[in-house]
């Protein structure tokens, strides 16, 4: 559907600014931005935090991968089977929480 109509509002320059920050964080032209709003669609959460977020996730993960690789190998010989099973169960949740993230970020 093309978008062939064109609607003016006045503003001030603060709330212009506003508008421009949340576009912006939401990875968004002003346009879309306001569009969506307006007419209830969803506004994606500030994609740029989200994806270091996500980031971190995965960088986390993997360290919990290797420390739960190591225990379940013999290398880790202090950590007690309780504490093997909350590094996977741990491991499985951060994957969880970043796919949500991801999964976000990219509608």
């Amino acid at each position: 559907m093309s978008k062939d109509h064109m609607i003016r509002i006045r503003a001030r320059e603060d709330e212009v600014l506003a508008i421009k920050r949340l576009a912006d964080g939401a990875g968004l032209s002003m346009s879309e931005y306001i569009r969506r709003r307006a007419t209830g669609h969803a506004v994606p959460a500030n994609a740029v935090a989200l994806g270091r977020i996500a980031g971190d996730l995965g960088r986390i993960g993997g360290n919990i991968n290797q420390l739960a690789r190591a225990a379940n190998t013999g290398k880790l010989n202090r950590l007690s089977e309780d504490d093997r099973t909350a590094l996977r169960i741990l491991a499985r949740r951060i994957k969880d929480l970043r796919d949500v993230i991801v999964g976000s970020s990219e509608s």
